[in-house]
This record gives C-alpha cells, sequence and structure tokens, in this order.
C-alpha cells in the first residue's frame, strides 16, 4: 500500500497487524511513519522514541532509528538526525563490520554536512574515513565524494567520483550499486544539457531500483530517484510530466518538501503563479523546524524573495 501512496489503507493494514501481534514493531513503526505523514511530526517521533524502548534486538533498534532518522532528515532537522548516527553505530557494532558502518552512517554524515554547508568538516570526515579503510576498498568512498561535489556544485568532479567508483565496482563485479552510478551518469548529463541520454540513465536507475534488495523495503532511495528524473523533465522544458512524476513521490511520501519546490518552479513555468506560491508555502510548513543552515531551505527562502520581488 505505501508503494501506490495508499496511506489510509496502509494504516488499517498496520492497525491490524499490530493488534493481532505479527511483527508488531514493523507495524507500530508504519503506523509512527504514517503519523508524520499525515502531519503530526511530534506525535512520530514520540511513537518512535518509545518503539526504540521496545525493540529486542540491536537489529530492530537500528530500523526504529533509521526511520526517526529519515523523518528529521525529511522535515530539515538534520543536526538532530546527525545526532543519531552515533546511537545507531554503537548498536549496529554487534551485526555490522566496520566498512559496512563506515557506508551507511559515515556517508550519512558526510552528507548531513555537506547540506548544511560545513564542507570543511564533510571533507575531513571523508579523509579520516578513507584513510582509515584499507584498499581497494577505500575506492568504495567515491560515492560519498560524489555527494560532497554535487552539493558543492562541483558537478564535473562529482562525475570524476563516479567514474572512479564504476571501475572498482566492474573489478569486484558489485551490480548493487549500478543504481547510484546511473543516476551519477544521469546528473552529468543533466549538467551537460543532454537531457535525453540523461533521461536514458534515470529510467535505469529507477529500474533497477525496483528491482534491487538495497531498496526493497525503503522507498527513500526510489523517491529521490523519481524526484532527480522530474528535475530533469523540468530542466528540459517538459514542465507537466515533472509535475505528474512529483504527483507520485508526493503521494508516496507528503513530506519530500524538495518535491514540492519544484512543482512549484514547473507550475510557475506553465504560468500558474499561485498555485506555485502555495506549493512554496507547503515546503515551508514542512520544513518549519529545520535547521536555518540547512540549503535547501536558503534556497527555499532566496526563491520566495525573488518571486516576491518579481
Amino acid at each position: 500500500y505505501m508503494q501506490f501512496g495508499l496511506l489510509d489503507e496502509a494504516k488499517s493494514h498496520y492497525e491490524e497487524a499490530s493488534l493481532i501481534g505479527i511483527n508488531e514493531i514493523k507495524a507500530n513503526l508504519g503506523l509512527a511513519k504514517i503519523t508524520a505523514y499525515h502531519g503530526d511530526v511530534e506525535g512520530s517521533l514520540q511513537a518512535i522514541d518509545q518503539l526504540v524502548n521496545k525493540a529486542n534486538t540491536n537489529e530492530e533498534k537500528v530500523m526504529v532509528l533509521t526511520e526517526k532518522e529519515n523523518i528529521l532528515f525529511l522535515t530539515g532537522q538534520l543536526r538532530a538526525a546527525m545526532n543519531l548516527l552515533d546511537e545507531m553505530r554503537e548498536y549496529s557494532r554487534s551485526f555490522m563490520n566496520p566498512l559496512g558502518q563506515t557506508m551507511m552512517f559515515g556517508s550519512k554524515e558526510v552528507a548531513y554536512l555537506a547540506y548544511l554547508g560545513d564542507f570543511e568538516q564533510a571533507w575531513q570526515l571523508f579523509e579520516n574515513m578513507k584513510s582509515g579503510t584499507k584498499p581497494p576498498f577505500d575506492e568504495l568512498l567515491n560515492m560519498m565524494a560524489s555527494t560532497i561535489h554535487e552539493l558543492q556544485g562541483n558537478f564535473q568532479l562529482a562525475g570524476e567520483a563516479i567514474e572512479k567508483f564504476e571501475v572498482f565496482k566492474n573489478e569486484f563485479e558489485m551490480s548493487v550499486y549500478d543504481q547510484f552510478i546511473y543516476v551519477g551518469k544521469a546528473t552529468k548529463y543533466k549538467n551537460m544539457g543532454d537531457y535525453e541520454k540523461a533521461l536514458e540513465f534515470h529510467d535505469l536507475a529507477i529500474s533497477e531500483t525496483k528491482q534491487s534488495f538495497i531498496t526493497l523495503n525503503s522507498f527513500s532511495v526510489i523517491d529521490d530517484f523519481q524526484y532527480r528524473k522530474a528535475d530533469t523533465l523540468h530542466a528540459s522544458g517538459r514542465h507537466q510530466e515533472a509535475i505528474d512524476l512529483l504527483a507520485v513521490v508526493l503521494k508516496r511520501n507528503p513530506l519530500y518538501a524538495q518535491c514540492l519546490v519544484l512543482k512549484a518552479k514547473a507550475l510557475r513555468a506553465l504560468g500558474d503563479e499561485q498555485a506555485a506560491m502555495a506549493s512554496l508555502q507547503q515546503a515551508s510548513s514542512v520544513w518549519e523546524q529545520a535547521d536555518p543552515d540547512f540549503k535547501d531551505l536558503v534556497a527555499l527562502e532566496e526563491l520566495k524573495q525573488q518571486w516576491s520581488v518579481e
């Protein structure tokens, strides 16, 4: 149900599972998530905190905290999300190897720092992790480098980092990462203005994600990939197609405020200024508690300012 954005049906399903005690933690976690999607973020976070205490295993605790972290990230509370990572690392020691921990938690911390504009700290953390990872597996960290470069606006360097990562991935036959390579290539071609080529790679990434065990239990990756495709559609002048795709993502995840901002840009490009401003206001309300230096919030405020002047 969640996959198709049928939140009310999903809620009934989770309530039933919770009542009869089937996967109780997962069911209650699903209910907490839907609570956030319906606008009660505070209530959702409180419910999740109670579930952390109820979780029996370290794996369950990490699963629950990951959902909390995701909600904090969606609402722009990046420092609070970052503060959870140490706790998750501690719990994960019993079932995750050091490289797995670096890839899961280190990559998130680096991204959060970059989203907060603290690139110096992000690069320092990246270098520390790289020097602490034995070759050739330090090449895996090129994915993180690509993220920092992209958030810094260094798209050529982001593309080069993805290419290095691809060489490593091919050598060790790690096809599980193909989806991220495709997204990196899509971004590269979009920034070169070759939108058709970019869209080809977006479609490959989305198709791969739908089959990947990494993302089968999490829609956040597919949401991100579809958002990126919508961004390319908008950049290429296909505004209505972008709006239609964003509607799919927002139905599944109403807290994805970056989609609301992009929708506003596409609506304005089609001349619907009133609907565009309404979409921006919606994004503002999602990011009401966001860190003031969160990159996407800063961009949103600048856009509102720019549009009110025009």
